[in-house]
C-alpha cells in the first residue's frame, strides 16, 4: 500500500509581517510582497527579500515573460 500526501496550502504568515524574514520567495510571492510592502522602509524583511528575488529574476533569460 502506498501513501500519498495531501497538498498543503502554503501559509503566508510571515509575508505580511515586516519584522519576520519570509525566507526564499518565488517570483509571484516576491511581486505580492513588493506590493504589500511598497511603503515600508528598507528595514522591512519581506520588502528586502522581494527586491532581491525580483532583481534575480530580471537577470534570467526570458525574464520579460516572467515579470509581464
Amino acid at each position: 500500500m502506498s501513501f500519498q500526501y495531501a497538498q498543503v496550502p502554503r501559509l503566508y504568515q510571515n509575508l505580511y509581517d515586516c519584522l519576520s524574514d519570509p525566507g526564499e520567495l518565488d517570483v509571484i510571492d516576491a511581486i505580492r510582497a513588493a506590493e504589500i510592502h511598497a511603503a515600508c522602509s528598507e528595514r522591512c524583511h519581506p520588502r528586502r527579500r522581494a527586491q532581491q528575488r525580483i532583481a534575480t529574476a530580471q537577470r534570467l533569460p526570458g525574464a520579460n515573460q516572467l515579470l509581464d
